[in-house]
């Protein structure tokens, strides 16, 4: 079993915590009840068959899209599928690290997002280099909530996809003007 203290949350190399933090999000992005049914789903279809991992995310896709009006999902008026979003996390190596910058005291914050390389295995400077090179490419879709202290007491966090972009700049709705 796998323990961790605040210190090593950035360290997480407990692969049973890693797949629980990405199925975590995925809860919080389709909703818990959206996710109790499609796997009660999911099971009772394939209770004497063989299965894939993309039967298990069209099984979440299906449900999704049946309660997105009801499922209280932040994320129910955004066009991706489960797929899309789960092959990100699933189908490459690592994860992200994102930055939230705002711009001069706006409105206006740009995120992004790279690939987090533990410097604790990295010889020198040069052989960073040559890792962030050799994977590039690498992003992530990402299902961002986020509250600023330009928000309004009354006003409600703000939800939003990166989709697999590196960077991305965005006008925080929130914002109420002294």
């Amino acid at each position: 079993m796998c323990r961790l203290n605040r210190r090593q949350i950035i360290n997480i190399s407990c692969p049973p915590l890693q797949g629980a933090a990405i199925i975590h999000m995925l809860e919080n992005t389709v909703g818990e009840e959206t996710i109790k049914q499609a796997l009660s789903h999911y099971l009772h279809k394939f209770k004497f068959h063989n299965a894939v991992t993309n039967d298990l995310w069209s099984a979440i896709s299906e449900k999704w899209e049946a309660s997105k009006a009801t499922s209280g999902s932040p994320f129910a008026g955004t066009n991706f599928t489960v797929q899309e979003l789960m092959d990100t996390w699933t189908l490459q190596m690592g994860y992200p690290i994102v930055s939230f910058d705002q711009h001069n005291d706006s409105n206006i914050y740009t995120i992004r997002q790279e690939r987090f390389f533990r410097a604790a295995n990295v010889v020198n400077d040069t052989e960073i280099g040559e890792r962030k090179a050799e994977q590039e490419d690498y992003s992530w879709m990402l299902p961002l909530s986020y509250q600023t202290n330009l928000n309004h007491e009354d006003y409600p966090p703000q939800f939003y996809i990166l989709n697999q972009t590196k960077s991305e700049t965005i006008k925080h709705l929130g914002y109420i003007p002294c």
